[in-house]
């Protein structure tokens, strides 16, 4: 059997690793990665930052469900000494996966592994076999493919006219083109959006004793919650998914952190209680239902959601007391070049007044695009055109079966093409983190090699 995976990066990765492990028969897997660098690692795992640990601790990073202190073992192992509560540096992770993925694949010898370091362009369908398109013309013919493209860079900020766009002040994508290391160190610095990005990024330039000022401007100005104390949680009561709401759903975790309370936990331990469940909830809801959480209340979901080590708040924190980081709630509104400078205008949350900066630098850190509509993305032109995929509703990834199974354009189910990771995210929400992924693509490779 013959099987492409699309995206050598952890979702990638696993896949392999899984298919090698669940396989009975001989496999080929064709791997694709365009760049060399993110083999097994992806973006997440691939820059060299001088400060950019996980946001997860050591004895929950394991790559397999079934051994949660893999990682810890691995660690040890090759000389680095931690703790199972500690956060291990992100290029660290990204060595176990490479270190890992060689021993499993080394393991059967009747499984043939070929990393092909091209993009792929294009997929089309041809009595029941694919023809995987790569570089000039050349192809691969596979039985089966699993989508594994991860995260994709972002849009552009909103409201910057051409000419700043195209300027040496403005970085579109972070993690292709911004080198902290050679930042001058007197730059002033702009960054839109607060997520994890910002963090990475804040936190490197403080390690390299950044002098310049850094201006932080989101929406809402909120920031992502430290990690804490998270006794293990169950709710008494499930929510009614039968007439489920965004409202009703709220008032459930609102309920559940009430009740996590009064048991002496509390509403990390909420959060990581149904995480588990929210595809079963995500599907739950109407489309509509599904739109006025995005518009309302994905902010407040992902700050409680992707928690980032105390110590990083910690830096924030000192540094904004310090006057060295400013964090500001409102919306970039228009820019113009003064010099080498640009000065921007943005507007206050909840008012009418606009206010200006006047920066070196503006760092897109709105996180990666997720409207699969926008994308200017060859393979999926290609897998639209040739019918073999659609997005779902939202455009947020391809339309498919909970389990990972391509939708094509005719509604019909394609149970040897499927998705693993951030595409899937229409479908499942929930996507994006190690602990989901490895659980998809575990139960995919078992039931795409059935």
């Amino acid at each position: 059997m013959k099987i492409a995976i699309i995206g050598g990066g952890l979702s990638g990765s696993l896949v392999a690793m899984n298919m090698i492990r669940t396989s009975d028969t001989p496999l080929t897997l064709y791997l694709f990665e365009k760049k060399q660098d993110q083999m097994n690692r992806g973006v997440a795992y691939s820059s060299q930052l001088p400060y950019q640990l996980l946001n997860v601790t050591v004895k929950d990073m394991s790559l397999f469900g079934d051994d949660p202190g893999h990682f810890a073992k691995w660690l040890e192992k090759n000389g680095y000494h931690s703790q199972p509560s500690d956060f291990a540096p992100r290029d660290i992770f990204g060595k176990y996966i490479e270190d890992t993925f060689k021993h499993e694949t080394a393991k059967k010898k009747d499984t043939e592994v070929k990393i092909i370091y091209r993009e792929v362009t294009g997929v089309a369908k041809n009595k029941g076999i694919y023809k995987v398109s790569f570089g000039n013309g050349e192809h691969i013919d596979a039985d089966k493919v699993v989508l594994c493209t991860g995260n994709f860079p972002p849009g552009d900020v909103p409201g910057l006219p051409q000419q700043i766009k195209e300027s040496k002040n403005y970085i579109s994508h972070p993690w292709g083109g911004f080198d902290v290391n050679s930042v001058p160190q007197k730059n002033d610095i702009l960054m839109v959006g607060s997520g994890l990005t910002m963090i990475d990024l804040v936190l490197s330039l403080h390690k390299n004793r950044h002098k310049g000022k850094i201006t932080v401007i989101s929406r809402r100005g909120l920031l992502p919650l430290p990690h804490g104390d998270a006794p293990d949680y169950t709710p008494a009561q499930g929510p009614d998914l039968k007439n489920a709401t965004a409202t009703s759903l709220l008032d459930w975790v609102k309920k559940s952190v009430i009740e996590a309370n009064a048991m002496g936990k509390n509403w990390r331990s909420v959060i990581d209680a149904i995480r588990g469940h929210i595809p079963e909830m995500w599907n739950a809801l109407s489309i509509e239902e599904r739109k006025r959480f995005m518009r309302h209340l994905r902010p407040f979901w992902e700050i409680h959601r992707h928690r980032i080590p105390g110590e990083s708040i910690a830096i924030l924190k000192k540094m904004e007391q310090e006057g060295s980081l400013t964090f500001l709630a409102g919306r970039l509104q228009t820019g113009e070049l003064v010099g080498d400078k640009v000065k921007i205008t943005y507007r206050c949350r909840n008012s009418n007044i606009n206010k200006h900066v006047t920066v070196d630098s503006i760092v897109n850190c709105t996180g990666p695009e997720t409207e699969y509509r926008k994308l200017r993305s060859p393979l999926y032109q290609s897998l639209v055109e040739h019918k073999l995929a659609q997005t779902e509703p939202l455009s947020l990834g391809l339309l498919a079966t909970t389990e990972g199974f391509i939708i094509d354009a005719s509604g019909k189910e394609d149970r040897n093409m499927a998705v693993v990771g951030p595409p899937a995210k229409g479908i499942l929400w929930e996507c994006t983190a190690l602990r989901e992924i490895r659980l998809q693509a575990l139960k995919l490779s078992e039931a795409i090699l059935d």
